[in-house]
């Protein structure tokens, strides 16, 4: 997870379910994608319980992805930016009921619904157009 500075970076992160107990004192977690390059086994000493409160709700569960044509989707909630990759575009997308962490560059021909390329295409324009 990166941060400005790591004075400010949040000590925890989570939460996440424990999978299997290895050995009284090793863990394995289930980590989201984000987190594809950290080795999912902690030492107990590295992990502590999560306790909700009013003032620490649990996180919502995401919706459950679509299937269509035997594919899965996910429901795209906006599209924040763009980069040319190659002869293309990739965009970064917002998915419905997920996180910031969930965020992803996304080639534009994985994109089905082309009205949200078209909406970023259009603010864009018009905040390039009154700056």
């Amino acid at each position: 997870m990166r941060s400005v500075s790591n004075k400010l970076a949040p000590k925890f992160i989570g939460p996440f379910s424990v999978t299997k107990i290895i050995n009284p004192v090793t863990v394995r977690l289930s980590l989201p994608p984000a987190y594809r390059r950290v080795h999912p086994v902690f030492h107990v000493s590295k992990i502590k319980p999560v306790i909700f409160s009013r003032l620490n709700p649990p996180a919502p569960v995401p919706p459950p992805p679509r299937i269509v044509n035997g594919e899965t989707t996910y429901l795209v909630n906006r599209i924040l930016d763009s980069r040319r990759r190659g002869r293309g575009f990739q965009y970064l997308v917002d998915w419905e009921g997920y996180g910031p962490e969930e965020r992803r560059w996304v080639p534009a021909r994985d994109i089905l619904d082309h009205r949200l390329i078209d909406d970023y295409n259009l603010q864009i324009l018009i905040h390039v157009s009154t700056s």
